[in-house]
């Protein structure tokens, strides 16, 4: 955090620059290939074959094509890059000043590092009451077999090793049952839909929970100028629990009911996968894309609507609202700082699972450390890399957890600031709660203070 707060803009323009360089290198030797093979195919005479798909990826490096069509790709990528770069330098500038304010934030509050744990395991006990319904559910089918009588032909369900041919005093237990089927009756498919409904509800409900907090967090260090205050972890969570957890639990329930249609539209579409047409599986294909791009875009509104509800109270409907009307007018922005803010993270993500990679290699295979060994005894392992892909993969989430806080202050002050822009101006009855950095780069500031400024260099 300390590096990002220090370094996020040498990274992100060494990101760009190394970006101009290789998208640049890679256009100009793919052109001076592309002419190199073209003046080939001439000198010799010969056809260009048509173009086929194989596995053989070394057979495409001899076709002029190839080339051609790298070194178009590879150019508009330079190209878009480069302007990007020139007419969006300021967006540039305004993103990596949020990365920094967002490093600061997190350092002042280091307790809501914690809360991703919460939501962990209440996340866990939501699966958890899950299976267990599902476990009673499916317990509580009921059990179908069928005998066939020794005197008589005809099927009929078996209870216990006794079977009923009809006549209620008259039972046998000579004929022998077969198992046929689990099932029961229609509603408990029901209950099974219902049950899946209902723990979708609950863990988008609780990473709601989460992202309310967490903004809530973030909101007041931003408008209280870096005062947090006492305990502003649990103020905040009690906060969201005393008086948004309706505007949560709204937000949540449409990203179930969206989520839902689109796995009832997948299981509809592997149930009678044999029974359709091309033109039944295209529209099938373009409903999961349009209802994966609905559940997409509620998930990103509902994430910045928590923002505005845990700032100011609002209900979901209004923040929802009030945030679609700020994004969509710095639309711009919004693309700059979320792809910024992504390669940020990765590139942290990607550094700390190397280097705990890395390390773990170095304790059970490498032999960098074969004079600590002398005093501890190498622990024999069938299998040395199992531990070390334990070890990855829970750096990774344990990064990725800890990320999923540095976003949310990033986005939290984001919305803030724009906030902040549109209904202050500087004045001393309203003045700005940003910080120095950002009012030069979004052009605004404290009137009020230049005058306190101009007073005292007056004085002096």
């Amino acid at each position: 955090m300390l590096g990002i707060q220090f370094f996020a803009s040498i990274i992100v323009w060494l990101l760009i620059l190394v970006s101009l360089v290789l998208f640049g290198c890679a256009a100009a030797f793919s052109i001076l290939k592309y002419r190199d093979l073209k003046a080939q195919e001439q000198a010799a005479e010969a056809s260009v074959d048509e173009f086929v798909l194989t596995t053989n990826i070394v057979e495409y490096g001899s076709l002029s094509i190839t080339w051609l069509v790298l070194s178009v790709v590879t150019s508009l990528l330079f190209v878009v890059t480069l302007l990007v770069t020139l007419f969006s330098f300021n967006r540039i500038r305004l993103a990596i000043e949020l990365l920094v304010e967002a490093s600061k934030a997190v350092l002042a509050n280091l307790t809501a590092i914690l809360l991703p744990i919460l939501t962990f395991v209440l996340m866990t006990a939501v699966l958890a009451y899950g299976v267990a319904v599902t476990i009673w559910i499916m317990a509580y089918d009921v059990r179908k077999e069928s005998m066939n009588s020794s005197g008589n032909s005809n099927f009929t369900v078996c209870k216990e090793k006794f079977i009923s041919t009809g006549n209620q005093d008259d039972f046998q237990d000579a004929a022998e049952c077969a198992f046929q089927f689990v099932g029961g009756d229609g509603y408990v498919k029901i209950m099974h839909l219902v049950n899946v409904f209902a723990v979708l509800w609950l863990v988008f409900f609780v990473m709601g929970l989460g992202q309310c907090a967490l903004a809530g967090i973030f909101s007041d260090w931003y408008w209280s100028r870096g005062e947090i205050g006492f305990l502003p972890v649990t103020r905040n969570i009690s906060r969201t629990l005393f008086y948004h957890t309706g505007s949560i639990a709204f937000g949540s329930f449409l990203i179930a009911f969206v989520t839902l249609v689109r796995l009832l539209i997948e299981y509809a579409e592997r149930k009678f996968k044999e029974y359709q047409n091309d033109m039944v599986k295209f529209m099938l294909k373009v409903l999961k894309c349009l209802v994966w791009c609905i559940e997409k875009l509620l998930k990103f509104i509902s994430k910045n609507a928590y923002i505005i509800v845990a700032s100011y109270s609002k209900s979901f409907c209004s923040a929802a609202l009030e945030a679609c009307r700020l994004l969509t007018s710095n639309c711009v922005r919004v693309v700059i700082l979320n792809g910024i803010t992504f390669l940020i993270m990765v590139l942290c993500q990607l550094v700390i699972v190397g280097i705990m990679g890395y390390l773990s290699y170095v304790v059970f295979v490498g032999s960098e450390l074969s004079q600590v060994w002398d005093f501890m005894e190498r622990p024999e392992l069938t299998y040395y890399f199992s531990p070390i892909i334990v070890i990855v993969i829970g750096a990774f989430c344990i990064s990725r957890l800890f990320f999923d806080v540095y976003d949310m202050a990033v986005d939290t002050l984001f919305i803030c600031a724009l906030e902040d822009q549109e209904h202050n101006d500087g004045s001393a009855e309203k003045p700005y709660a940003m910080s120095k950095d950002l009012q030069r780069i979004l052009g605004t500031k404290n009137k009020y203070e230049e005058q306190f400024d101009n007073k005292a260099e007056d004085n002096m």
